[in-house]
């Protein structure tokens, strides 16, 4: 007989959680290249630093990384709901990212980063080739 293993709450009380979520997590190279869509970014008030960042007054600094590379896309993000979505009685931040700003960045891991009010919180997603079933012909 096998016995199944169950965390008790406590157990997982102790597990990180990232501040800022992406979704989708993974986005195909060629929906980048042809601007289609957005990348929803949400910012969790679980710790300080993105509290901090929820109640800033001023304006939220976002950047992206790959590699070397960084660029200031502050421009295609748009701020679109804050909503407690973690049920914490804190305010989230649900917001967009156009897809085209990242256009020229290569496939692979790539940081995102928001800043203000002298703190930041990172959050990472994958862009990546797309399959070659997309561009096959009939």
């Amino acid at each position: 007989m096998r016995r199944r293993i169950i965390p008790s709450v406590e157990a997982l009380e102790d597990r990180r959680l990232l501040s800022v979520n992406f979704a989708p997590t993974v986005l195909p190279l060629n929906t980048i290249n042809h601007a289609r869509g957005f990348l929803t970014v949400v910012l969790l008030s679980d710790d300080a630093n993105a509290r901090t960042l929820l109640g800033s007054t001023g304006p939220l600094s976002v950047s992206v990384t790959e590699g070397s590379t960084t660029r200031n896309v502050t421009a295609g993000f748009r701020p679109a709901h804050h909503v407690d979505l973690n049920n914490d009685r804190i305010s989230d931040l649900a917001a967009t990212l156009r897809r085209g700003i990242l256009k020229g960045l290569p496939t692979g891991t790539v940081t995102l980063t928001l800043q203000g009010s002298g703190v930041a919180e990172s959050g990472t997603f994958t862009i990546a080739a797309p399959s070659p079933r997309m561009h096959a012909k009939k």
